[in-house]
């Protein structure tokens, strides 16, 4: 017979606990979305200079 009993073996196992998120990792999401946004707003912003200049030589 096992050594392991039968409540044991029935027992579910128990979950391990979520690592939690450090400072680094918040810090590191955070200038993400500031890259982005800044890339983002840059992009728009030249297309949208683009888009004058060129309606600006049709007239």
């Amino acid at each position: 017979m096992s050594s392991t009993s039968l409540a044991q073996r029935l027992t579910p196992p128990r979950p391990q606990p979520k690592a939690v998120r450090r400072v680094r990792h918040e810090v590191r999401d955070g200038m993400a979305v500031i890259v982005f946004t800044a890339a983002a707003s840059t992009a728009l912003a030249g297309a949208m200079l683009l888009l004058v200049t060129l309606a600006g030589q049709g007239a």
